[in-house]
């Protein structure tokens, strides 16, 4: 889990700097212990596609295929609901049952076209992938 959170913010981190934002996407660790990016079909979703479509799309392509995998996380780009500012968040869960959820708030540096992130908060996460198997 912790591999899938770092490997998160590390894509998520490289994809502000570069475009300033980035559409959702999904990490997953195979049952060989190899990671994957895993994105969902372009061609379904349209030209542009809205967030909440590509995250659904995200969630469905590991729920299919949660018989290969040993955890796997879908990564956003949000709005903290304080008002505060931007965030990733990274929703993780583990094929044993465990789900969390970490936000790790960010600020764009844009002279030196980069990220600083702030204080990661973690909390119990929502089991989506593997919820039905237990």
């Amino acid at each position: 889990m912790d591999s899938l959170l770092g490997r998160g913010l590390d894509f998520a981190e490289s994809q502000l700097a570069e475009h300033g934002e980035f559409y959702p996407f999904a990490i997953a660790v195979q049952a060989d212990g190899q990671q994957v990016m895993i994105a969902p079909d372009a061609r379904q979703l349209g030209e542009h596609p809205a967030s909440d479509d590509v995250i659904a799309a995200c969630w469905r392509n590991l729920i299919d295929r949660r018989n290969t995998l040993r955890a796997a996380a879908v990564v956003l780009d949000i709005r903290l609901m304080d008002g505060s500012g931007d965030a990733v968040e990274v929703n993780a869960e583990h094929a044993e049952g465990v789900a969390l959820s970490a936000v790790a708030p960010y600020t764009r540096k844009r002279l030196r076209n980069a990220v600083e992130f702030g204080r990661i908060r973690a909390s119990a996460g929502v089991a989506r992938i593997w919820a039905v198997c237990f």
